[in-house]
């Protein structure tokens, strides 16, 4: 049976491999590296009639270098934090975005019915994320 400080190594050896993935993952989709990175929310998301939850960790940067380009995946566009284009992304976008930009840290649930309709819906601002989970398989 492992100890603590192998629990506590395996937990930590965890947490750099989700930020390495996280890092890597966002230079291809972006250009960008980031130098710091802060967790501010998870999210749920569920939809009705497929069994699978979507378990997503929303992190947050303003340290970071390299320029935004254009890939596959995004095509990135400066807003002002007034004038974000909710009418065009996803809806439940509106909903946590602003607990982000205040710097809020959240959880949060989604029940969509397709890709587009929220059935129900909770969100929760809270102290800390320390006990969020990244145990999962990259």
């Amino acid at each position: 049976m492992p100890g603590l400080e192998q629990i506590l190594a395996i937990m930590v050896l965890r947490w750099i491999l989700f930020s390495i993935n996280l890092i890597r993952e966002l230079l291809e989709e972006s250009g960008v590296v980031a130098n710091s990175l802060s967790r501010v929310g998870l999210i749920n998301f569920e939809f009705e009639n497929d069994p699978v939850i979507l378990e997503v960790h929303i992190f947050k940067t303003s340290d970071y270098t390299g320029k935004p380009v254009e890939t596959e995946e995004m095509r990135p566009q400066w807003y002002e934090e007034e004038s974000v284009p909710f009418d065009k992304m996803w809806p439940d976008d509106h909903i946590w975005f602003p607990y982000m930009l205040n710097n809020k840290m959240f959880e949060a649930y989604f029940l969509f019915q397709g890709m587009d309709i929220i059935v129900s819906h909770w969100i929760k601002e809270v102290d800390s994320l320390d006990s969020v989970n990244v145990d999962k398989k990259f």
